[in-house]
């Protein structure tokens, strides 16, 4: 019985931690942007890329404009990638996000695109798996000056994954996450995973 309350904690934990933050960064707000950075139509990136160009000394601008009444101002970069049949570890391809204006740096953060082993049973299957969905980083911030930013992403050495797709999607007007909500579900996920294991080892030594 106490197993399935710690079980009750840790999915209300997650609710109330993970999810709640993640759903406010992803949804509130309004939309400003969005634009495919890397692609069929931009660059491509990776040993073995499907896309028209596979040059990655280059780096990708774009122009934005910001200003005070947009804070806070959310940017995040889905990403795809085409996945390698044969592969014994996980492999990453990075790059650099920065934001200038008029040249000065904003922020900048490094996003980060990881390729997963695929499982055999995959492996086997007739099933090819080729266009996967992952997210590369996000950064939630505010500026003070109105004007026309500019985003580069710039690839760095750290090139193993065949990115077919970088975007970037800009919300204005986000929420940011309430620590009155999201820290009491994170000290549910604690107590629900210690509570958990802790009956478990308790039923192990009976």
């Amino acid at each position: 019985m106490n197993e399935k309350i710690y079980l009750g904690l840790l999915a209300m934990g997650i609710i109330l931690g993970p999810v709640y933050i993640l759903l406010l960064g992803s949804l509130s707000g309004e939309p400003l942007l969005e634009q495919q950075l890397l692609g069929a139509n931009g660059y491509a990136y990776g040993n073995q890329s499907f896309a028209r160009s596979a040059v990655t000394s280059s780096q990708k601008k774009l122009d934005i404009y910001l200003s005070p009444e947009m804070n806070p101002i959310r940017f995040s970069f889905p990403a795809r990638y085409i996945n390698k049949q044969r592969l014994k570890r996980e492999q990453y391809s990075r790059f650099l996000a920065e934001l200038k204006l008029s040249g000065q740096l904003v922020w900048q953060k490094t996003l980060s695109i990881r390729e997963k082993p695929i499982k055999r049973e995959q492996q086997n299957s007739s099933v090819k798996i080729n266009n996967n969905r992952v997210g590369a980083g996000g950064n939630t911030f505010a500026v003070e000056r109105a004007g026309n930013y500019q985003l580069t992403i710039t690839p760095t050495s750290m090139q193993q994954v065949n990115v077919s797709d970088l975007s970037v999607s800009i919300r204005r007007n986000v929420k940011r996450p309430n620590i009155v909500i999201w820290f009491p579900g994170v000290l549910m996920v604690l107590v629900g995973i210690a509570g958990y294991y802790y009956e478990k080892r308790k039923e192990y030594k009976s």
